[in-house]
């Protein structure tokens, strides 16, 4: 018995199936292959554990490829969208100039939202040379001042520029009450 399973191995599964599975370029079949017949050890009560591999497999699989897909697809354009959006907020931003003074309107400076000092004014009865120590912190605090609302210029046109219109899911959770 034995003996003819044997030679039935040699004279038939093994030239027409395994050689042309193994040694051709078919080889890949044998991954779905072993996992069908994996599938079949479902009817046999004592190795059924064995059958939550090629579920586990091809559920991994096609969340992978349900992943890629959206990747590829709608997140990719949204990603291109977003990028677009920032460069015509930084364009927009870097129109506006902003206008800043300290002591009193002594010392002006202007920056725009690229964070680039356009002009400063100095008063000339600030230019005391016996107290240059003066000028130099109102120029310094003038400066500081200026890029801080530069900075905040820029979140603001951002966030004008980049929320969306709220939908009407927007509003619902908005107005939904907590839990608690």
């Amino acid at each position: 018995m034995y003996r003819f399973r044997a030679i039935q191995f040699f004279n038939v599964f093994r030239p027409n199936l395994w050689d042309p599975l193994v040694g051709g370029e078919n080889w890949w079949l044998l991954i779905p292959l072993t996992l069908g017949l994996m599938m079949f050890t479902r009817f046999y009560p004592k190795i059924a554990w064995i059958s939550r591999w090629p579920l586990a497999y091809m559920v991994g699989i096609y969340s992978g490829l349900a992943v890629i897909g959206f990747t590829e697809g709608d997140l990719m354009r949204q990603v291109q969208q977003m990028r677009s959006q920032m460069q015509g907020v930084q364009e927009e931003a870097n129109k506006e100039v902003i206008d800043v003074s300290a002591g009193g309107g002594m010392v002006k400076i202007s920056i725009n939202g690229a964070l680039e000092v356009q002009s400063i004014e100095i008063d000339p009865e600030v230019a005391d040379p016996d107290d240059v120590e003066m000028l130099q912190d109102l120029v310094l605090t003038a400066t500081n001042e200026a890029i801080q609302k530069a900075q905040a210029m820029v979140a603001t046109v951002a966030i004008r520029t980049t929320t969306p219109a709220p939908t009407p899911s927007m509003i619902l959770c908005s107005r939904a009450r907590p839990l608690a």
